[in-house]
């Protein structure tokens, strides 16, 4: 044997592209329901082992678009389980659902996918009409107290992300 052949893995098997799942005429006709006991909770998905030779890493996720039907997802086991806070003490952790547990129920999504794709997206608290004046205001006065802490700034104008803030910031 070679020095060149010992190191070379063999060839991966052809796998045919899988087949989307059905479009539902409803977000949440696809969801299956855990058990009779609880209908509106969904099943948590675990996500498909790695092909051989491939690390879990790189399997474990997506980075694709988020589909209508992860939106509703995500939606229903938030309503669900609530809102995770975002700072929670040690030991309080077991009282209030964490983004870990509901990525459990979003297959092929982390837990920092989820957080951002509700909090950026899908938060109903989210103000989504144009900013007034007053706000602008508000953001110039804070960003000169505070300089560029996006999510401190933020806070201090509810209803606008830290994304917000800097995209209006940085408009004409």
């Amino acid at each position: 044997m070679s020095m060149f052949m010992s190191a070379v893995p063999p060839p991966r098997e052809y796998r045919p592209p899988v087949a989307p799942p059905p479009v539902a005429t409803h977000p949440f006709a696809a969801v299956a329901p855990i058990s009779n006991t609880d209908p509106d909770l969904l099943m948590p998905v675990l996500p498909p082992a790695p092909a051989p030779g491939m690390s879990e890493k790189k399997e474990a996720y997506s980075k694709r678009p988020w589909s209508a039907t992860e939106d509703a997802q995500l939606l229903q086991i938030v309503n669900k389980l609530g809102v995770p806070t975002v700072r929670v003490d040690a030991g309080s952790r077991t009282e209030f659902p964490q983004w870990p547990d509901i990525a459990k129920y979003v297959p092929g999504r982390t837990a920092k996918q989820c957080r951002e794709r509700w909090r950026h997206n899908l938060d109903p608290t989210i103000k989504r009409e144009p900013w007034s004046e007053e706000e602008n205001q508000k953001l110039l006065r804070t960003y000169d107290e505070l300089g560029s802490k996006w999510a401190d700034i933020a806070r201090q104008l509810p209803g606008r992300t830290d994304n917000a803030c800097v995209t209006n910031s940085l408009s004409p």
